[in-house]
């Protein structure tokens, strides 16, 4: 019967980051993993609300807590989906390895129509500034590492595709081609 309890709590305790939401306080705790008032998603209450205003607002066991959004690194919503926060907008983390990739998905839509527009971001380290994922904002930023900067202009025509995905690495192309750059991976 122990042996039974210890193995529930240990399963519980593994699915918790996938089915949690809450707020990451700093970097560190975004790298670890570790939610500050991490709620179980199983209803609607329990939940992460990023609004235009300047708070992010945490359904917490049956209260309410606000912070402001300076205050606050990034957050985790119910569909698993990780967050930075940076100059008070929310940017969907994409990867978290070597070059931190962003997206931005906003509505542009006319009248009755919905239209949604994404954007791509990229940093060079997970606490950095962020930039629109362009070549000149990756030359610069990465002018130091001149295989990967000849690297993506040969493998990258126009910007759009700088976001693309290798389905059969499980990876960004441009992640693959940094990892190259600095002798991670091999051709």
């Amino acid at each position: 019967m122990i042996l039974f309890v210890t193995f529930l709590i240990a399963s519980l305790g593994a699915t918790a980051p996938t089915d949690s939401s809450g707020v990451y306080m700093c970097a560190s705790d975004f790298q670890a993993h570790k939610l500050a008032l991490a709620s179980a998603c199983l209803h609607k209450r329990n939940c992460v609300r990023f609004r235009e205003r300047p708070f992010v607002t945490v359904h917490y066991k049956g209260q309410k807590y606000r912070y402001k959004k300076q205050d606050v690194f990034g957050f985790k919503d119910c569909s698993g989906n990780d967050y930075r926060i940076y100059l008070n907008e929310k940017y969907h983390v994409l990867s978290r390895e070597n070059i931190f990739l962003y997206e931005v998905t906003e509505d542009v839509g006319f009248s009755e129509m919905v239209v949604y527009e994404t954007s791509y971001f990229f940093s060079e380290k997970l606490d950095s500034r962020i930039y629109p994922l362009t070549k000149r904002y990756l030359d610069w930023v990465y002018r130091k590492n001149f295989e990967f900067v000849r690297r993506m202009h040969v493998s990258f025509g126009k910007d759009e595709d700088l976001a693309n995905y290798e389905e059969k690495t499980k990876q960004y192309k441009l992640i693959s081609l940094y990892r190259q750059s600095i002798g991670w991976e091999k051709l």
